[in-house]
């Protein structure tokens, strides 16, 4: 779920913002901190931090945001680069940035050239981007299972991602299944399309 909620991000008309290694998984959660010398204000902020938790029913759970624990446990931790499954989405990440760079369709933040299909009762997407003669087409699939879902053929289309495909940690070869007209994409995975003009 993860690959598509960035390529969810990375294909929208709005300028992409990463944050505390999400580009890598990290799983280190980040805390609300401070450091303050005013013990009025410390004091403050602690009260107001254990309102904002008793909205979420987590009073018992509020990190103090004077702890230094607190920020501690906010670093990332770039060693996780060195596992396969952070490292995988680490190039996922790098991938998605150079279809931004590459292709002026989706790097190109204009939301009047842009379109949204919603497939409500499957949990899916088909949003589509142009610039000039260029069309990306992105498949988006949120629910648990396989999806069918309508591939216009009256273009050549290059796949330029597949994230269910086993090089980003997915269980699927990059091969594609096609049925009348309809793509068959896979769970919680993301298809991103380019015209073959490009």
């Amino acid at each position: 779920m993860l690959k598509l909620l960035a390529g969810s991000v990375f294909c929208s008309p709005y300028v992409p913002l990463i944050f505390m290694g999400e580009e890598y998984a990290e799983e280190n959660p980040f805390q609300f901190f401070i450091s303050h010398a005013d013990q009025d204000l410390v004091k403050a902020v602690r009260n107001g931090r254990k309102k904002e938790f008793a909205a979420f029913h987590h009073e018992e759970d509020v990190p103090d945001p004077q702890d230094e624990k607190t920020f501690s446990l906010s670093k990332l931790n770039w060693d996780r680069l060195n596992e396969e499954k952070h490292s995988i989405m680490f190039s996922f990440y790098k991938k998605l940035i150079n279809l931004r760079k590459s292709l002026p369709a989706l790097g190109i933040p204009n939301r009047n050239q842009v379109k949204v299909e919603v497939f409500k009762t499957q949990n899916c997407l088909i949003l589509k981007r142009w610039e000039n003669d260029q069309k990306v087409t992105c498949f988006m699939n949120f629910s648990a299972e396989k999806q069918n879902l309508p591939f216009s053929n009256d273009m050549d289309f290059e796949l330029k991602l597949n994230s269910a495909a086993k090089e980003w940690g997915g269980n699927h070869e990059s091969d594609l299944t096609f049925n009348n007209n309809h793509i068959i994409i896979y769970p919680e995975s993301l298809l991103i399309f380019t015209s073959s003009n490009v």
